[in-house]
């Protein structure tokens, strides 16, 4: 039906026409026929339509809530197949039950399992495969199809449509045709179908031999297509249902307002409806129920229909000779031969096979033959007579069974058995082992009898103790002495005085007292291998704890839980030790010891350490057995240990020969073909290997690194291009692009270029990888291998040692650090860690010729006392690690600190500037997240080598010299210049190295170290420059206000002298002799003066000493000067 008032409308047709069905009812009603009893399928939904049976579930189609849904008759699940409750189309290639439909009316299954569904409203058919639904495509436009049936040979779909036409559709091929008019009204019978109007037609159903059937609704009629086409009237009435077996032809059911009629060779005959109640598990036809909208047949052929007024799917069935309706089981049953009436000796009801239910008072038995007794108001043939557990003899005369006493047999006197929840187990001597009495539901106990036969005790006045009201004891493993102890328990339960006890069996179980030792199937443990291979090469081992498995007693004693609560949680510290036993004789190659926060859920039975406990180790391994120790001390300690056994590696067969030829080595094996040695040649062979792991001989090939950069830098390009680095294994393609670019004329832009898109690629799939892995397990199990990472630092180690690329170097040398603090496990660090006042800090290193890599990874959970050191390569970082996580509110969270260390200045500037040491990169992380570090409350301290000596002598001796010129020339350029040593970082924004933020705190130049202090974290570094720039602007103003003055006063003693020589030359003869005899005198006097009176004013004018000479003697250079000199 198209909507709810199409269905009204029908209702009001089909009670117009309630004279014809009468009448109808009368003729049928005479055709004798077996009785039909009606029963409800458990199904409840609002106004069920079409329905279909298949493999013991109905389809249902829900026009009122525009569902198909999936009625399972045994388990009376309900499951949606098609539709979301609201009214719609959802287009194509939908999830089904996630598309909406428009007035479904019926729902049919082809036999390859496609769905075939009749969304009306939406005028197509929709089809469902593989839980996705689209619309069936059709040559011809469908118009409000209703009715489907689908041909069980053939697979053809038969609709019918509301517009009034019949059509068939091929599904595989789309095609459809017309098979009546299309048009309403009615013209006749007898007629062909293409020719005959239809009206209104409704529900269809398709015989195997082609013959079809359909619901004629706007003529009121049933009307049938034969063999050859014609059409036919052969049912009188407005019905709204019809079904049946398609392999059976000239017989269906159909049905319409309140009954339900079989048609069988041109007869119809009423079995179900016309009565006045609406019940169950009755005859069918004293029954009353709702409009029928669909009707479908079972695998035994029984008929379910769609009771649409009252929301249900109903079903009939008949039962054959010989056996009756039992409305317990729904089903036709007989007793022992017999049914009906005659069934169970006339004194019962037949209720399933073979079973009576006796309805006669005062009879029972099997048969309902045996006459019956009274024992305390109990008819003998009740199950509960003599309490159950004797027999009525005569009145009030019980016949008890063994075991029970008592007038009525209420009174249990029998044995009970009894069992413990543990027959044997064993139990450290450092903890405690419940043990439980298991006995059966009927009997509780009054005392238990605990008793231990054979304990040794360490303290004989401190034994187990037992209660005799409990079902569990607790055996104390601290209290005895190692060894296997044998227990007993019974019960008893008190009947009171007048009966006797009843007494359980002796249940026996045994506990194994031993050392506190664990095994390590308790552990969860990663990285450590089944067997070593021994090796003389070194290897590594990363063994990750992340959880235990014990008893949950142990784990509430190692953490001091209470029962009451669901979690828990200790901090606790670990000792471990790696040993190899060789030669009988075990000795410890590593040991590890920190503190964790191990956590239990109380139902899981386990102990998470977060974070997880790891242990590293590098070695070249050789022995009998690898034994693993490890000791955790909670409230209470745990030990456990394994082994596993160390097996000496197989030798491979030795080979002196080696074939080369031209410019590729050739395999001993002969898999690599020579060439005449020309670039071009190996280039082309180069890439026909490309993927393949013979591409690494080709980069150890070195005979054309001496013929010209050009020649090799086409070899290492096409060697990079050509690998594929797998991240499952990745060494063989790091292992070629590693030597490829070792020679520092073959690493050109291009070989820059394709080497750093590879590396940053490979970094960013582990990355994936590594979160995928955190966010599963809480660490990363699959870390790349310590050789591997090795690997790749040396491939960027090759870039900076080509002299170019640095910010690409630096790019992928950021990344691959971001990996190893996503692959590391993070240290947890206590106050009790801070064993002096500056404590180093736990971290992964890798080195190479150009730059080192360290990172440490761990998590502070509250405040401690001194400082913490990271060291990388020749330099450290001291920092104040407490007070940056407070500043940084990074308590609890996973922290990490890098130090990047490389060789040689990747920001180089255009300055007098000397490098004095390597930069260091220094960052700070939380939750592997780089958080900056600015203006510290207590700086940082960072410690650096000098690995310019030479160069830095060369410096000074050069300023020495340049001051000493400038004292004897006194037009010299470097009056203002001053040797220093600086400590400076490279600020982003500017692009150029500063000092903002850092200061030279000292240095030592016995030892070369050089020590800076910075508020701040960024990229550092040393220099020793002539500083041209540290005299400020007031000190220059001052500076040139002297040299003015100097110049001024000079000018006017120059004149004052001038005019006195002129004064005395003119006057000379108007001077006395003796005037004369002295002027020579005055004059020299007064040059005197003159000199004497600017040096005064110089030295009462200058404001500071700038000479460089004496600055470079009161400088402690002064010492590294007088230890190199």
């Amino acid at each position: 039906m198209t909507t709810d008032s199409h269905h009204h409308s029908l209702l009001i047709r089909q009670y117009i026409f309630l004279s014809s069905i009468l009448l109808l009812l009368f003729v049928f009603s005479q055709v004798s026929s077996q009785d039909y009893y009606i029963s409800n399928t458990g199904f409840l939904a609002p106004q069920p339509d079409g329905i279909t049976y298949n493999a013991g579930s109905l389809y249902v189609a829900l026009n009122a809530t525009n569902r198909i849904v999936k009625f399972d008759l045994t388990s009376q699940q309900v499951s949606y197949i098609a539709g979301t409750g609201q009214e719609g189309f959802g287009g194509e290639n939908e999830i089904a039950t996630e598309s909406p439909l428009r007035a479904p009316s019926i729902a049919k299954l082809a036999s390859d399992g496609t769905i075939y569904i009749t969304d009306c409203s939406n005028d197509r058919i929709r089809k469902i495969v593989a839980g996705n639904v689209s619309t069936l495509v059709s040559s011809i436009s469908l118009s409000r199809p209703f009715g489907l049936d689908i041909h069980p040979i053939s697979g053809d779909l038969y609709i019918s449509e509301l517009t009034s036409r019949i059509v068939k559709l091929t599904p595989s091929s789309g095609i459809a045709e017309a098979l009546t008019l299309n048009g309403n009204g009615y013209n006749g019978d007898q007629i062909l179908a293409i020719s005959a109007n239809v009206n209104n037609p409704l529900h269809i159903h398709v015989k195997s031999n082609g013959e079809y059937y359909f619901l004629d609704y706007g003529n009121n009629a049933i009307r049938k297509v034969d063999l050859n086409g014609y059409i036919s009237t052969i049912v009188l009435g407005a019905f709204t249902a019809i079904g049946g077996d398609p392999l059976i032809s000239n017989e269906f059911y159909y049905g319409g307002v309140g009954q339900i009629f079989k048609y069988s060779n041109g007869s119809s005959v009423l079995i179900a409806g016309g009565g006045v109640l609406d019940v169950d598990d009755v005859d069918a036809k004293t029954v009353m129920f709702g409009q029928v909208f669909g009707i479908t047949l079972g695998v035994s052929g029984e008929v379910y229909f769609s009771d649409y007024g009252n929301g249900r799917i109903r079903k009939l069935v008949t039962c054959s000779a010989g056996t009756s309706y039992s409305g317990y089981t729904h089903s036709c049953v007989s007793c022992f031969g017999a049914s009906g009436a005659g069934a169970c000796s006339g004194n019962g009801v037949c209720i399933n096979n073979d079973v009576c239910a006796c309805t006669v008072s005062g009879f029972s038995g099997t048969y309902c033959n045996v006459s019956v007794t009274t024992c305390f108001n109990i008819t003998s043939d009740q199950p509960t007579t003599c309490s159950g557990h004797g027999s009525c003899v005569s009145l009030n005369n019980c016949s008890c069974l063994s075991g029970y006493d008592a007038i009525d047999c209420s009174v249990n006197i029998s044995p009970f058995a009894m069992s413990t929840s543990i027959s044997s187990t064993s139990v450290s001597d450092s903890s405690a082992i419940g043990i439980q009495a298991i006995y059966s539901s009927d009997v509780n106990p009054t005392y238990f009898i605990w008793a231990c036969t054979n304990c040794i005790y360490k303290d004989s006045n401190n034994q187990l103790q037992f209660s005799n009201i409990s079902n569990t004891a607790i055996i104390d493993g601290s209290l005895l002495s190692v060894g296997t102890y044998s227990f007993t328990v019974y019960g008893i339960y008190d009947n009171g005085p007048s009966y006797p006890a009843r007494v359980s069996n002796v249940a026996n179980f045994q506990i194994t007292v031993i050392k506190s030792v664990f095994s390590s199937s308790s552990l969860e443990i990663y990285g450590l291998p089944s067997v070593v291979v021994a090796t003389n090469a070194s290897s590594s081992l990363n063994i990750i704890i992340p959880r235990l498995s014990l008893d949950q007693t142990l784990i509430n004693q190692f953490l001091s839980c209470s029962n009451s609560s669901t979690t828990c949680g200790l901090l606790i510290s670990y000792n471990a030790a790696l040993s190899i036993t060789k030669n009988s004789i075990t000795s410890v190659i590593s040991s590890y010891n920190g503190y964790t926060m191990a956590s239990t859920n109380f139902m899981n039975n386990t102990i998470t350490f977060t974070p997880s406990l790891n242990f590293k180790d590098s070695n070249a391994y050789s022995g009998t057995e690898m034994i693993l120790n490890l000791e955790l001390t909670g409230a209470t300690n745990l030990t456990f240990s394994t082994s596993v056994p160390i097996y000496s590696s197989a030798t491979p067969p030795q080979s002196t020969s080696a074939n080369s030829t031209g410019g590729v080595l050739v395999d001993v094996l002969g898999i690599v073909s020579p060439s005449s040695g020309t670039t071009t040649e190996l280039v082309s062979l180069i890439g026909s290997y490309a993927s393949s792991s013979l591409l690494t001989v080709f980069s150890y090939d070195t005979s054309l690194s001496a013929a010209n950069s050009t020649s090799s830098s086409d070899v290492a390009l096409e060697i990079v291009k050509s690998v594929v680095i797998d991240p499952k294994n990745p060494t063989t393609a790091l292992t070629a692009i590693q030597q490829a670019t070792s020679n520092p004329e073959a690493v050109d832009s291009r070989v820059i270029t394709e080497l750093t898109n590879k590396i940053n690629n490979f970094v960013a799939t582990l990355n994936t990888n590594y979160k995928e892995e955190r966010a599963l397990y809480g660490f990363v199990k699959s870390k790349l291998a310590t050789a591997d990472t090795t690997r790749t630092t040396e491939i960027i180690s090759n870039v900076l040692a080509s002299g170019r690329g640095n910010q690409q170097s630096k790019g992928m040398a950021d990344n691959l650090t971001n990996l190893l603090i996503l692959g590391e496990i993070a240290t947890l660090l206590t106050g009790q860690d801070q064993s002096s006042d500056v404590n180093e800090l736990t971290k992964v290193s890798f080195t190479s010729s150009q730059l080192d890599i360290a990172v440490a990874v761990f998590t502070l959970d509250k405040e401690m006392n001194g400082t913490n050191q990271m060291i990388g390569g020749d330099n450290s970082v001291t920092m104040p690690l407490s007070q940056i996580t407070k500043q940084y509110n990074g308590f609890s969270k996973e922290s990490a600190t890098t130090m990047i260390t490389y060789d040689q200045n990747i920001y180089s500037q255009s300055n007098v500037s000397v490098l004095t040491s390597t930069v260091t990169d220094f960052k700070y992380y939380q939750n592997q997240q780089v958080v900056t570090l600015e203006n510290l409350s207590q700086n940082i301290e960072l410690k650096f080598k000098i690995t310019n000596s030479t160069i830095v002598m060369e410096k000074i001796m050069e300023y020495i010299n340049s001051t000493t010129q400038f004292n004897s020339t006194s037009n010299s350029t470097q009056s203002n210049s001053t040797l220093v040593m600086a400590c400076k970082y490279w600020d982003e924004s500017a692009l150029a190295w500063s000092s903002r933020g850092c200061y030279l705190k000292g240095y030592n130049l016995t030892s070369q170290e050089i020590l800076c202090s910075c508020s701040h974290t960024t990229m550092f570094t040393t220099f020793v420059e002539q500083n041209t720039s540290t005299i400020p602007a007031s000190v220059k103003e001052t500076v040139a206000a002297f040299y003015y003055g100097q110049i001024a006063l000079g000018i006017f003693y120059f004149l004052t002298s001038i005019v006195i020589l002129c004064l005395l030359i003119i006057f000379k003869n108007e001077q006395p002799i003796s005037s004369r005899l002295i002027t020579p005198y005055l004059g020299m006097i007064a040059l005197i003066v003159e000199s004497l009176l600017v040096y005064i004013t110089q030295r009462a004018m200058k404001p500071l000493n700038y000479s460089p000479v004496s600055a470079l003697r009161n400088s402690p250079l002064k010492t590294f000067i007088s230890t190199q000199i």
